[in-house]
């Protein structure tokens, strides 16, 4: 089974409310949250965090354990394989403006 990691971007406001932030997939236009590839040197959480920058513009404070798991058929030319994702959760600091 395939492994990897994302992030799952939160700002808690002042009134309460929380938002999170997600992207749309290059391919099919769907809403998800930042992931990619395990990155050789880096934990898991640091490569969550930098997939969260690169993707959706976020910087802030990443958890250090996974706050969850999920799978899914990941689509290669040579077949579909078997996906696991641990999801680390992100408390947002700062958003870039592009």
């Amino acid at each position: 089974m395939l492994r990897q990691i994302a992030a799952l971007p939160v700002r808690a406001n002042a009134d309460g409310t929380i938002d999170v932030f997600l992207v749309t997939s290059r391919g099919s236009g769907r809403w998800i949250i930042p992931k990619g590839w395990p990155m050789s040197g880096r934990s898991g959480a640091a490569a969550a965090a930098i997939e969260a920058m690169e993707e959706a513009g976020v910087l802030g404070v990443i958890s250090e354990k996974p706050i969850g798991a999920f799978h899914y058929v990941k689509r290669f030319s040579h077949g579909n394989e078997l996906c696991r994702v641990d999801v680390f959760s992100l408390r947002v600091v700062r958003q870039r403006e592009s």
